[in-house]
């Protein structure tokens, strides 16, 4: 039986992105609409984050690239209503969501009848690990709740409350992910020879 715990330890530390939930007097969101240096942290903080969730909405690299940029410059304006009541990270990547769905509905609009999503990069391009390509060929459903808890460290009711499911069901969803994984991947982390097989399979 596969060590879903290692498996679970070896991926968060893969994906170490820290969630604090600062005081509003010390929050960068509370200052980023005044302060440009505020600002850069938050994006030099957060980026990978958005990007990685925007992939997993739509597995579009376009889509997640043009989310990233657009994602920080609406957060200043947006900030003013953060009420220290989430992490920096669940406000931020509530705006994400938003702006990767106008962005998939703009790019819709000039490829109307298109039946599936391209598929363009892995989640890294600089990451030599199987696990970023593992993540990325989950089904929507289970790569988006793996990425918002392993790689940006949200908790359930964060990811409830971005994406309107039940705890119960992101819980379900969280622990098939991490099955699947195990399936794809060799304890250090590279693809088994018949995972894309099983894959495949999958997806019929």
């Amino acid at each position: 039986m596969t060590d879903m715990t290692g498996l679970s330890s070896y991926a968060e530390g893969l994906f170490a992105a820290a969630a604090e939930i600062p005081t509003a007097e010390e929050s960068r969101l509370v200052r980023c609409a005044e302060e440009s240096a505020a600002l850069e942290q938050l994006y030099i903080k957060y980026k990978a984050d958005v990007y990685a969730f925007s992939l997993s909405l739509f597995n579009n690299r376009t889509i997640a690239e043009d989310c990233v940029q657009e994602t920080f410059i609406r957060l200043p304006a947006a900030a003013s209503g953060y009420r220290n009541s989430c992490s920096e990270a669940a406000f931020i990547l509530g705006i994400a969501k938003n702006v990767s769905r106008e962005l998939y509905r703009s790019e819709m609009r000039f490829r109307a009848g298109a039946a599936d999503i391209e598929v363009n990069t892995p989640l890294s391009a600089a990451s030599q690990s199987g696990v970023l390509e593992a993540v990325r060929e989950l089904p929507k459903k289970f790569r988006t709740v793996l990425t918002l808890k392993i790689y940006s460290e949200l908790t359930f009711k964060e990811i409830s409350a971005l994406l309107r499911i039940p705890e119960s069901t992101l819980k379900s969803r969280y622990k098939r992910a991490l099955a699947m994984l195990a399936a794809r991947l060799e304890p250090d982390g590279t693809p088994k020879a018949a995972a894309a097989h099983t894959y495949y399979n999958e997806r019929r």
